[in-house]
Protein backbone atom coordinates (compact mmCIF):
# COMPACT_ATOMS: atom_id res chain seq x y z
CA UNK A 1 0.00 0.00 0.00
CA UNK A 2 1.62 3.47 -1.08
CA UNK A 3 1.94 6.32 1.03
CA UNK A 4 -1.43 7.93 -0.08
CA UNK A 5 -3.29 4.85 0.36
CA UNK A 6 -2.44 4.68 4.06
CA UNK A 7 -3.97 8.06 4.11
CA UNK A 8 -7.32 7.13 2.32
CA UNK A 9 -7.66 4.31 4.86
CA UNK A 10 -5.78 5.14 8.16
CA UNK A 11 -7.70 2.18 9.50
CA UNK A 12 -7.12 0.02 6.66
CA UNK A 13 -9.79 -2.01 4.18
CA UNK A 14 -12.91 -3.29 6.06
CA UNK A 15 -13.85 -5.98 3.78
CA UNK A 16 -16.72 -8.57 4.93
CA UNK A 17 -18.86 -10.98 3.52
CA UNK A 18 -22.44 -10.14 2.91
CA UNK A 19 -25.22 -12.17 3.81
CA UNK A 20 -27.35 -12.47 0.28
CA UNK A 21 -30.89 -13.52 1.10
CA UNK A 22 -33.30 -14.06 -2.18
CA UNK A 23 -34.32 -10.14 -2.52
CA UNK A 24 -30.55 -9.15 -2.76
CA UNK A 25 -31.59 -6.36 -0.03
CA UNK A 26 -28.26 -5.98 1.62
CA UNK A 27 -26.62 -5.32 -2.04
CA UNK A 28 -29.86 -3.41 -3.84
CA UNK A 29 -29.00 -0.45 -0.44
CA UNK A 30 -25.41 -0.78 -2.32
CA UNK A 31 -26.03 -0.18 -5.84
CA UNK A 32 -29.43 1.87 -5.41
CA UNK A 33 -29.54 3.40 -2.11
CA UNK A 34 -26.26 5.85 -2.07
CA UNK A 35 -27.19 8.73 -2.35
CA UNK A 36 -23.85 10.49 -2.78
CA UNK A 37 -24.65 14.29 -1.69
CA UNK A 38 -26.24 13.17 1.63
CA UNK A 39 -22.95 11.50 3.07
CA UNK A 40 -20.35 14.57 3.74
CA UNK A 41 -19.33 13.21 6.70
CA UNK A 42 -17.51 10.85 3.94
CA UNK A 43 -15.99 13.72 2.13
CA UNK A 44 -12.18 14.72 3.29
CA UNK A 45 -9.36 15.85 2.38
CA UNK A 46 -5.28 15.07 3.51
CA UNK A 47 -2.44 16.77 2.60
CA UNK A 48 0.72 15.52 1.05
CA UNK A 49 4.38 17.45 0.79
CA UNK A 50 5.23 18.28 -2.61
CA UNK A 51 8.81 17.32 -3.28
CA UNK A 52 8.76 20.70 -5.28
CA UNK A 53 10.15 23.45 -2.65
CA UNK A 54 9.58 26.81 -4.30
CA UNK A 55 6.77 26.76 -7.24
CA UNK A 56 8.78 29.88 -8.63
CA UNK A 57 12.05 27.81 -8.90
CA UNK A 58 9.88 25.06 -10.76
CA UNK A 59 8.97 27.91 -13.55
CA UNK A 60 5.47 27.81 -12.31
CA UNK A 61 4.45 31.23 -12.64
CA UNK A 62 0.39 30.72 -11.96
CA UNK A 63 -0.32 33.37 -9.31
CA UNK A 64 -3.52 32.37 -8.07
CA UNK A 65 -1.63 28.52 -7.26
CA UNK A 66 1.47 31.23 -5.35
CA UNK A 67 -1.04 32.85 -3.61
CA UNK A 68 -3.81 29.64 -2.84
CA UNK A 69 -1.27 26.82 -1.82
CA UNK A 70 2.21 28.99 -0.41
CA UNK A 71 3.07 25.65 1.34
CA UNK A 72 3.74 23.72 -1.87
CA UNK A 73 1.18 20.90 -0.91
CA UNK A 74 -0.57 18.55 -2.74
CA UNK A 75 -4.66 18.41 -1.50
CA UNK A 76 -6.19 14.99 -1.80
CA UNK A 77 -9.45 15.48 -1.74
CA UNK A 78 -11.56 12.48 -1.27
CA UNK A 79 -15.15 10.91 -1.05
CA UNK A 80 -15.52 7.68 0.58
CA UNK A 81 -18.61 5.23 -0.06
CA UNK A 82 -18.99 1.33 -0.30
CA UNK A 83 -18.78 -0.96 -2.50
CA UNK A 84 -18.83 -4.48 -3.43
CA UNK A 85 -16.77 -7.18 -5.75
CA UNK A 86 -18.72 -10.75 -6.71
CA UNK A 87 -16.02 -13.40 -6.37
CA UNK A 88 -18.75 -16.81 -7.01
CA UNK A 89 -17.70 -19.25 -9.61
CA UNK A 90 -19.42 -19.17 -12.58
CA UNK A 91 -20.09 -22.70 -12.01
CA UNK A 92 -21.59 -21.67 -8.67
CA UNK A 93 -23.92 -18.89 -9.68
CA UNK A 94 -26.94 -20.69 -10.35
CA UNK A 95 -26.96 -22.92 -7.15
CA UNK A 96 -28.83 -19.69 -5.66
CA UNK A 97 -28.44 -16.69 -3.63
CA UNK A 98 -26.46 -19.26 -0.59
CA UNK A 99 -23.09 -19.91 -2.79
CA UNK A 100 -22.73 -16.62 -3.64
CA UNK A 101 -19.76 -15.39 -2.19
CA UNK A 102 -20.10 -11.42 -2.25
CA UNK A 103 -17.72 -9.31 -0.17
CA UNK A 104 -18.56 -5.28 0.74
CA UNK A 105 -15.44 -2.89 1.27
CA UNK A 106 -14.60 0.62 1.32
CA UNK A 107 -13.47 2.62 -1.78
CA UNK A 108 -12.33 6.07 -1.36
CA UNK A 109 -12.35 8.40 -4.93
CA UNK A 110 -9.24 10.65 -5.00
CA UNK A 111 -8.47 13.94 -6.89
CA UNK A 112 -4.77 14.94 -6.20
CA UNK A 113 -4.16 18.78 -6.47
CA UNK A 114 -2.31 21.38 -6.21
CA UNK A 115 -5.25 23.96 -6.23
CA UNK A 116 -6.84 23.93 -2.93
CA UNK A 117 -10.68 24.16 -4.21
CA UNK A 118 -11.89 21.65 -2.26
CA UNK A 119 -15.41 22.49 -2.30
CA UNK A 120 -15.06 22.35 -6.12
CA UNK A 121 -12.90 19.26 -6.21
CA UNK A 122 -15.88 17.01 -4.03
CA UNK A 123 -18.52 18.48 -6.51
CA UNK A 124 -16.58 16.68 -9.17
CA UNK A 125 -16.18 13.52 -7.69
CA UNK A 126 -19.61 13.76 -6.51
CA UNK A 127 -21.05 14.15 -9.95
CA UNK A 128 -18.51 11.60 -11.82
CA UNK A 129 -20.17 8.86 -9.01
CA UNK A 130 -23.81 9.75 -9.35
CA UNK A 131 -23.42 9.22 -13.36
CA UNK A 132 -21.45 5.49 -12.23
CA UNK A 133 -24.28 4.55 -10.26
CA UNK A 134 -27.01 5.71 -13.08
CA UNK A 135 -25.09 3.66 -15.48
CA UNK A 136 -25.24 1.11 -12.98
CA UNK A 137 -29.08 1.45 -13.15
CA UNK A 138 -29.18 1.04 -16.41
CA UNK A 139 -27.53 -1.69 -17.22
CA UNK A 140 -29.38 -3.46 -13.88
CA UNK A 141 -32.84 -2.86 -15.77
CA UNK A 142 -31.20 -3.94 -19.12
CA UNK A 143 -30.30 -7.78 -18.04
CA UNK A 144 -33.30 -10.44 -18.00
CA UNK A 145 -31.78 -12.89 -15.00
CA UNK A 146 -32.02 -10.31 -11.96
CA UNK A 147 -29.66 -12.68 -9.60
CA UNK A 148 -26.99 -12.60 -12.47
CA UNK A 149 -26.52 -9.13 -13.12
CA UNK A 150 -25.08 -8.55 -9.66
CA UNK A 151 -22.04 -9.97 -11.11
CA UNK A 152 -21.86 -7.94 -13.84
CA UNK A 153 -22.56 -4.49 -11.96
CA UNK A 154 -19.84 -4.90 -9.55
CA UNK A 155 -17.00 -2.76 -8.29
CA UNK A 156 -14.80 -4.14 -11.58
CA UNK A 157 -17.62 -2.51 -13.49
CA UNK A 158 -17.71 0.66 -11.51
CA UNK A 159 -13.93 1.31 -12.09
CA UNK A 160 -14.35 0.61 -15.97
CA UNK A 161 -17.74 2.63 -16.53
CA UNK A 162 -15.59 5.06 -14.12
CA UNK A 163 -12.34 5.13 -16.41
CA UNK A 164 -14.51 6.22 -19.13
CA UNK A 165 -15.91 9.03 -17.74
CA UNK A 166 -12.95 10.78 -16.87
CA UNK A 167 -11.60 10.23 -20.02
CA UNK A 168 -14.20 12.40 -20.88
CA UNK A 169 -13.73 15.22 -18.74
CA UNK A 170 -10.37 15.25 -17.32
CA UNK A 171 -8.90 17.01 -20.15
CA UNK A 172 -11.62 19.86 -19.73
CA UNK A 173 -11.13 20.40 -15.74
CA UNK A 174 -7.72 20.50 -16.15
CA UNK A 175 -7.86 23.18 -18.45
CA UNK A 176 -10.63 24.91 -16.79
CA UNK A 177 -8.77 24.87 -13.15
CA UNK A 178 -6.98 27.97 -14.56
CA UNK A 179 -8.78 30.88 -12.88
CA UNK A 180 -8.19 34.11 -11.92
CA UNK A 181 -8.77 36.49 -8.82
CA UNK A 182 -11.82 37.20 -8.10
CA UNK A 183 -13.75 34.95 -11.10
CA UNK A 184 -16.04 32.67 -10.92
CA UNK A 185 -14.58 29.20 -12.32
CA UNK A 186 -17.05 27.12 -13.91
CA UNK A 187 -16.67 23.57 -15.37
CA UNK A 188 -19.47 21.50 -16.87
CA UNK A 189 -19.35 17.62 -16.26
CA UNK A 190 -22.06 15.75 -17.94
CA UNK A 191 -25.18 17.58 -18.01
CA UNK A 192 -24.42 18.99 -14.37
CA UNK A 193 -22.61 22.70 -14.56
CA UNK A 194 -20.34 23.59 -11.51
CA UNK A 195 -19.15 26.55 -10.43
CA UNK A 196 -17.13 28.20 -7.11
CA UNK A 197 -15.93 31.90 -6.72
CA UNK A 198 -12.10 32.37 -6.85
CA UNK A 199 -11.11 34.57 -3.82
CA UNK A 200 -9.52 38.46 -4.69
CA UNK A 201 -5.81 38.11 -4.29
CA UNK A 202 -5.49 39.59 -0.70
CA UNK A 203 -8.00 36.84 0.52
CA UNK A 204 -6.78 34.16 -1.56
CA UNK A 205 -4.65 32.63 1.59
CA UNK A 206 -7.75 31.53 2.89
CA UNK A 207 -9.37 29.29 -0.01
CA UNK A 208 -8.51 25.95 1.83
CA UNK A 209 -9.86 27.11 5.05
CA UNK A 210 -13.13 27.86 3.57
CA UNK A 211 -14.75 24.41 3.21
CA UNK A 212 -13.03 23.50 6.85
CA UNK A 213 -13.92 26.00 8.76
CA UNK A 214 -17.83 25.54 8.64
CA UNK A 215 -17.48 22.26 10.06
CA UNK A 216 -14.84 23.30 12.55
CA UNK A 217 -16.54 26.22 13.43
CA UNK A 218 -19.84 24.48 14.26
CA UNK A 219 -18.54 21.63 16.51
CA UNK A 220 -15.73 23.67 18.63
CA UNK A 221 -17.19 25.92 21.20
CA UNK A 222 -15.04 29.37 21.05
CA UNK A 223 -12.82 28.88 23.89
CA UNK A 224 -11.94 25.49 22.69
CA UNK A 225 -10.89 26.82 19.49
CA UNK A 226 -9.00 29.92 20.92
CA UNK A 227 -7.01 27.63 23.41
CA UNK A 228 -6.00 25.38 20.58
CA UNK A 229 -4.85 28.13 18.35
CA UNK A 230 -2.64 29.73 21.01
CA UNK A 231 -1.35 26.03 21.92
CA UNK A 232 -0.15 25.69 18.23
CA UNK A 233 1.19 29.48 18.06
CA UNK A 234 3.40 28.13 20.71
CA UNK A 235 4.13 25.29 19.04
CA UNK A 236 2.71 21.93 20.87
CA UNK A 237 1.66 18.42 20.14
CA UNK A 238 -1.87 18.25 19.09
CA UNK A 239 -3.66 15.53 18.54
CA UNK A 240 -7.35 15.54 17.10
CA UNK A 241 -9.54 12.13 17.63
CA UNK A 242 -12.81 11.13 15.89
CA UNK A 243 -13.72 8.93 13.34
CA UNK A 244 -15.44 11.24 11.48
CA UNK A 245 -12.96 11.79 8.56
CA UNK A 246 -14.66 15.23 7.29
CA UNK A 247 -14.75 16.69 10.75
CA UNK A 248 -11.20 15.23 11.64
CA UNK A 249 -9.37 17.02 8.53
CA UNK A 250 -11.94 19.79 8.05
CA UNK A 251 -10.42 20.76 11.97
CA UNK A 252 -6.78 20.39 11.45
CA UNK A 253 -7.19 22.51 7.84
CA UNK A 254 -9.03 25.18 9.71
CA UNK A 255 -6.33 25.20 12.50
CA UNK A 256 -3.47 26.09 10.00
CA UNK A 257 -6.15 28.73 8.38
CA UNK A 258 -6.22 30.40 11.58
CA UNK A 259 -2.37 30.72 11.79
CA UNK A 260 -2.22 32.86 8.83
CA UNK A 261 -0.15 34.97 7.90
CA UNK A 262 2.02 32.72 9.85
CA UNK A 263 2.68 28.96 8.90
CA UNK A 264 2.75 25.87 10.60
CA UNK A 265 6.77 24.76 10.30
CA UNK A 266 6.30 21.35 12.11
CA UNK A 267 4.85 18.03 9.87
CA UNK A 268 0.88 17.62 9.66
CA UNK A 269 -0.91 14.60 9.34
CA UNK A 270 -4.62 14.96 8.81
CA UNK A 271 -5.33 11.23 9.31
CA UNK A 272 -2.57 9.18 10.90
CA UNK A 273 -2.77 5.40 10.29
CA UNK A 274 -2.49 3.52 13.41
CA UNK A 275 0.39 1.61 12.21
CA UNK A 276 2.11 4.95 12.31
CA UNK A 277 1.17 5.79 15.90
CA UNK A 278 4.50 6.20 17.47
CA UNK A 279 4.91 9.46 15.16
CA UNK A 280 3.32 10.81 18.45
CA UNK A 281 6.35 10.53 20.18
CA UNK A 282 8.60 13.24 17.71
CA UNK A 283 10.27 15.32 19.35
CA UNK A 284 9.20 18.38 17.14
CA UNK A 285 5.80 19.45 17.43
CA UNK A 286 3.22 17.54 15.52
CA UNK A 287 -0.25 18.41 14.89
CA UNK A 288 -2.48 14.83 13.72
CA UNK A 289 -5.47 14.15 13.33
CA UNK A 290 -5.77 10.54 14.69
CA UNK A 291 -8.90 8.82 13.36
CA UNK A 292 -9.59 6.62 16.42
CA UNK A 293 -12.58 6.53 19.24
CA UNK A 294 -12.07 7.92 22.38
CA UNK A 295 -12.88 4.12 23.70
CA UNK A 296 -9.70 3.22 22.31
CA UNK A 297 -7.60 5.82 23.10
CA UNK A 298 -8.44 5.78 26.91
CA UNK A 299 -8.19 1.54 26.74
CA UNK A 300 -5.30 1.73 25.38
CA UNK A 301 -3.89 4.35 27.62
CA UNK A 302 -2.78 5.95 24.55
CA UNK A 303 -2.75 10.06 25.84
CA UNK A 304 -0.87 8.52 28.96
CA UNK A 305 1.90 7.06 26.87
CA UNK A 306 2.06 10.29 24.31
CA UNK A 307 1.73 12.50 27.94
CA UNK A 308 3.23 15.10 25.99
CA UNK A 309 0.56 15.52 23.56
CA UNK A 310 -2.42 17.18 24.00
CA UNK A 311 -5.52 15.41 22.80
CA UNK A 312 -8.96 16.86 21.66
CA UNK A 313 -11.96 14.22 21.46
CA UNK A 314 -13.80 16.23 18.50
CA UNK A 315 -17.04 14.38 19.05
CA UNK A 316 -17.83 14.68 22.78
CA UNK A 317 -15.85 17.84 23.22
CA UNK A 318 -13.08 17.01 25.84
CA UNK A 319 -9.45 18.15 26.29
CA UNK A 320 -7.13 15.87 28.08
CA UNK A 321 -3.56 17.78 28.39
CA UNK A 322 -1.00 16.37 31.29
CA UNK A 323 0.01 19.29 33.45
CA UNK A 324 3.32 19.99 32.31
CA UNK A 325 1.36 20.65 28.88
CA UNK A 326 -0.93 22.86 30.21
CA UNK A 327 2.25 25.31 31.39
CA UNK A 328 3.38 25.65 28.19
CA UNK A 329 0.38 27.70 27.18
CA UNK A 330 -0.62 31.14 27.55
CA UNK A 331 -3.90 32.61 26.09
CA UNK A 332 -2.72 35.58 25.06
CA UNK A 333 -5.15 38.97 25.37
CA UNK A 334 -5.12 40.87 22.13
CA UNK A 335 -7.08 44.18 23.66
CA UNK A 336 -9.67 41.39 24.48
CA UNK A 337 -9.72 39.91 21.18
CA UNK A 338 -11.76 36.43 22.37
CA UNK A 339 -15.04 39.01 23.28
CA UNK A 340 -14.49 40.55 20.40
CA UNK A 341 -14.95 37.38 18.42
CA UNK A 342 -17.72 35.90 19.91
CA UNK A 343 -20.80 37.86 18.44
CA UNK A 344 -19.27 36.71 15.21
CA UNK A 345 -18.60 32.97 15.88
CA UNK A 346 -22.44 32.65 17.27
CA UNK A 347 -23.41 32.41 13.90
CA UNK A 348 -21.70 28.78 13.84
CA UNK A 349 -21.78 27.81 17.73
CA UNK A 350 -23.00 29.30 21.29
CA UNK A 351 -21.53 26.54 23.47
CA UNK A 352 -19.46 27.50 26.18
CA UNK A 353 -16.51 25.21 26.79
CA UNK A 354 -17.02 22.08 29.52
CA UNK A 355 -12.97 21.90 29.94
CA UNK A 356 -10.49 22.29 32.92
CA UNK A 357 -8.12 21.06 30.41
CA UNK A 358 -7.73 17.59 32.85
CA UNK A 359 -5.30 15.52 32.95
CA UNK A 360 -7.93 12.01 32.75
CA UNK A 361 -10.64 13.06 30.21
CA UNK A 362 -14.06 13.37 31.59
CA UNK A 363 -16.26 11.09 30.34
CA UNK A 364 -18.45 12.26 27.07
CA UNK A 365 -20.16 15.07 27.64
CA UNK A 366 -22.18 15.59 24.55
CA UNK A 367 -22.01 13.72 21.05
CA UNK A 368 -21.73 14.98 17.28
CA UNK A 369 -25.36 13.95 16.69
CA UNK A 370 -26.49 16.85 19.18
CA UNK A 371 -25.06 19.25 17.42
CA UNK A 372 -25.82 21.28 14.41
CA UNK A 373 -22.69 20.92 12.09
CA UNK A 374 -22.30 22.84 8.90
CA UNK A 375 -21.67 20.17 6.39
CA UNK A 376 -23.18 21.96 3.45
CA UNK A 377 -22.43 25.60 4.22
CA UNK A 378 -24.78 28.06 2.57
CA UNK A 379 -23.25 31.71 1.27
CA UNK A 380 -24.07 33.76 4.23
CA UNK A 381 -21.60 30.61 6.34
CA UNK A 382 -19.04 31.15 3.97
CA UNK A 383 -19.10 34.94 4.34
CA UNK A 384 -18.92 34.61 7.92
CA UNK A 385 -16.12 32.44 8.30
CA UNK A 386 -14.16 34.81 6.38
CA UNK A 387 -14.64 37.53 8.43
CA UNK A 388 -13.99 35.09 11.35
CA UNK A 389 -10.64 34.40 9.37
CA UNK A 390 -9.77 37.88 8.96
CA UNK A 391 -10.05 38.66 12.57
CA UNK A 392 -7.45 35.98 13.24
CA UNK A 393 -5.16 37.30 10.62
CA UNK A 394 -5.39 41.10 11.41
CA UNK A 395 -5.44 40.47 15.67
CA UNK A 396 -1.64 38.26 14.27
CA UNK A 397 -0.52 41.39 11.89
CA UNK A 398 -1.80 43.76 14.67
CA UNK A 399 -0.49 42.39 18.06
CA UNK A 400 2.51 40.26 16.56
CA UNK A 401 4.07 41.21 13.57
CA UNK A 402 3.74 44.95 13.85
CA UNK A 403 6.14 44.33 16.86
CA UNK A 404 8.97 43.42 15.19
CA UNK A 405 11.87 45.58 14.30
CA UNK A 406 12.15 46.85 10.49
CA UNK A 407 15.95 45.07 10.18
CA UNK A 408 15.93 41.93 11.83
CA UNK A 409 18.53 41.99 14.62
CA UNK A 410 21.52 39.28 13.87
CA UNK A 411 23.84 37.57 16.50
CA UNK A 412 27.06 40.07 16.71
CA UNK A 413 29.03 36.10 16.56
CA UNK A 414 27.04 34.71 14.32
CA UNK A 415 25.35 36.84 11.63
CA UNK A 416 23.42 34.56 9.86
CA UNK A 417 21.22 33.82 13.34
CA UNK A 418 18.87 35.91 14.73
CA UNK A 419 19.05 37.20 18.16
CA UNK A 420 16.48 36.31 20.21
CA UNK A 421 16.98 38.57 22.99
CA UNK A 422 17.13 41.85 20.92
CA UNK A 423 13.79 40.64 19.02
CA UNK A 424 12.16 39.74 22.23
CA UNK A 425 13.24 43.31 23.38
CA UNK A 426 12.16 45.31 20.71
CA UNK A 427 8.90 43.65 20.43
CA UNK A 428 8.15 44.18 24.13
CA UNK A 429 9.24 48.14 23.65
CA UNK A 430 6.02 47.63 21.83
CA UNK A 431 3.71 45.82 23.63
CA UNK A 432 4.78 44.53 27.25
CA UNK A 433 1.33 43.55 28.27
CA UNK A 434 1.56 40.48 26.10
CA UNK A 435 5.50 39.68 27.94
CA UNK A 436 4.67 35.90 28.81
CA UNK A 437 2.73 34.92 25.23
CA UNK A 438 5.74 36.54 23.28
CA UNK A 439 8.68 35.52 25.61
CA UNK A 440 7.60 31.52 24.80
CA UNK A 441 6.35 32.57 21.08
CA UNK A 442 9.73 34.09 20.01
CA UNK A 443 11.47 30.91 20.28
CA UNK A 444 9.40 29.21 18.24
CA UNK A 445 9.78 28.06 14.50
CA UNK A 446 6.59 29.65 13.82
CA UNK A 447 8.05 32.66 14.72
CA UNK A 448 11.55 32.03 13.15
CA UNK A 449 10.16 30.92 9.66
CA UNK A 450 8.31 33.77 9.50
CA UNK A 451 11.17 36.08 9.59
CA UNK A 452 13.80 33.69 7.46
CA UNK A 453 10.52 34.17 4.67
CA UNK A 454 10.16 37.57 5.39
CA UNK A 455 13.80 38.21 5.32
CA UNK A 456 14.84 36.23 2.32
CA UNK A 457 11.57 35.75 -0.02
CA UNK A 458 11.59 32.51 0.52
CA UNK A 459 10.92 29.86 2.28
CA UNK A 460 13.07 28.70 5.30
CA UNK A 461 14.16 25.12 3.58
CA UNK A 462 15.35 27.31 0.71
CA UNK A 463 17.30 29.43 2.95
CA UNK A 464 18.84 26.47 4.70
CA UNK A 465 19.80 25.21 1.36
CA UNK A 466 21.65 28.17 0.40
CA UNK A 467 23.76 28.81 3.50
CA UNK A 468 24.38 24.66 3.74
CA UNK A 469 26.45 25.54 0.00
CA UNK A 470 28.13 28.55 1.33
Amino acid sequence: MCIRDRYAFPSGVEIRRLRTSNSFSELNRIVFANNFNEQAENFFVFLINSELTNLRDAGIRDEVLLATNPSLNYYCVCVRTRDYFDLTPEEDRQKGHKARRVYSHQTVHCFMTYFPFIRLFLDIIVTFLNTVKIARIEQFSATADGSEVYSKIDASYIQKVLVEELGKHLGSIYRTVRPAFGDTLEIDVGNDHLSISVLEKVRAYMTDALWACPLAFSNLPLEDLYWLWATLLLENHVVLVTENLALLTATVIALLGLLKPFRWASPVVCTLPQSLLDILSSPVPILVGLPVSRDLIIRNHINQRYDHCLFVFLDDGTIAADASVRKTVVLPGFGGFLERLRPLYAHFNTARSINGLEETPKSPQRTTESRNLCYKPKSSDIDVAVNILEAFRHTLEENVIALLPKQAPFSDEHPTMFNGEKLLAAMLGRNADEKVFLTRFVRTPVSYTHLRAHETGRNLVCRLLLEKKK
